[in-house]
């Protein structure tokens, strides 16, 4: 029942996950790979924690007991996976230093992030947002997730260092979903998709169209029909 761009973004990560198993996590089946209180599914349950917040929770408790790595389900895999993400204690999307500050300054990329299991990242992040709603019943704010992984990559030595290590990749992860109502050019379209970004964060929430004002095929609709053949 997920929508359409959702559908085709999942089978992209499948197609391109080598032998790597693709779990989808829902709410059906969390319980399965996670070990979240009690209290912070009751307050799920009440209302009091949204679920777009939830999956903050749940992607930190996942990689801290289980490892692996937490794609969003609007992230579209172009290429083959790159086995660095499994090697690598922590990565993540990375490219700090861009001209626009956010909270992770680009250091990581929550809606793209992996890490071994126990690692120090994901247990004291998920450790944090344990005693967070154990002591409130508000979200401070919708950006909690990166102001967490901050407090952790600023206080432990060993974090910063493991995230500081991680190559500048995917910077240009924005990129396909700016120019999806665009015209369509092969070239530019190649150099995002074949380039050096593999991951592409998009959203089904946009309105997306097939054609121009002007009546041009969009960049939109070539990726749908791209990824329509592909299936």
């Amino acid at each position: 029942n997920a929508p359409e761009l959702v559908r085709h973004c999942i089978e992209s990560i499948k197609r391109n996950a080598g032998f790597h198993p693709v779990n989808i996590v829902s709410k059906e089946n969390y319980l399965q790979f996670t070990d979240i209180p009690k209290y912070v599914i009751a307050k799920l349950q009440a209302g009091k924690i949204t679920l777009t917040h939830f999956s903050d929770i749940l992607r930190m408790n996942l990689i801290a007991n289980n490892g692996g790595f937490w794609l969003d389900a609007t992230i579209y895999c172009s290429q083959q996976m790159k086995e660095a993400v499994f090697e690598y204690p922590v990565y993540t999307g990375r490219n700090p230093g861009k001209d626009f500050m956010n909270i992770s300054n680009w250091n990581w990329t929550g809606f793209a992030i992996a890490g071994w299991k126990g690692n120090s990242l994901f247990v004291a992040a998920n450790a944090i947002f344990n005693a967070y709603w154990n002591e409130n019943d508000e979200l401070i704010d919708y950006y909690l997730v990166d102001y967490v992984l901050r407090l952790v990559y600023e206080n432990v030595t060993e974090v910063k260092d493991l995230i500081s290590q991680i190559e500048l990749n995917n910077t240009g992860q924005m990129l396909l979903r700016q120019k999806f109502n665009m015209p369509y050019s092969a070239e530019s379209y190649n150099d995002i998709v074949f380039g050096t970004t593999w991951l592409h964060k998009l959203s089904w929430k946009e309105k997306w169209s097939e054609k121009t004002p002007e009546g041009e095929k969009t960049m939109y609709a070539h990726w749908k029909e791209t990824v329509e053949e592909q299936v």
